[in-house]
């Protein structure tokens, strides 16, 4: 439990059938992760959102993009809005996918998370040479 979450998912490799989904909390820790063959709002609900609330509790504040995929779990989180701890802070907020928001992260940081979302990828292969052409700094 915490002040916010925030939902995001990559599709990268959405050409090979793999798009990741994933909820971070401010204190930058994977909660939830879901690798699935395309975007389904549901299987975003069931498997990344309502699975971080079950295992950590409810946030105040669901951050996400302005994309229909987190529709489902928007919808819920103003149903449960009164559960939460800070009811003056709107419970969700939709904001651009460019902007950055913000939480600085170190490298042994970044590493952990990595090895985290490797963990869950069906395709070690893929995941190793997409990796290291985004980490590639040229």
């Amino acid at each position: 439990m915490g002040n916010k979450i925030h939902m995001d998912q990559n599709e990268k490799l959405v050409r090979f059938g793999v798009t990741h989904v994933v909820a971070v909390d401010y204190s930058s820790k994977i909660v939830a992760n879901a690798t699935m063959p395309v975007k389904n709002n549901l299987v975003i609900y069931e498997e990344v959102y309502r699975s971080a609330v079950v295992n950590h509790g409810m946030w105040d504040q669901l951050r996400v993009d302005h994309g229909r995929e987190f529709y489902m779990c928007l919808y819920m989180k103003e149903m449960l809005s009164r559960h939460r701890h800070n009811p003056s802070r709107p419970p969700y907020l939709q904001t651009t996918s460019t902007r950055d928001v913000g939480y600085p992260m170190n490298s042994q940081q970044v590493a952990v998370q990595l090895k985290s979302l490797k963990s869950c990828c069906p395709m070690p292969l893929l995941w190793q040479t997409c990796m290291s052409k985004s980490l590639d700094p040229r």
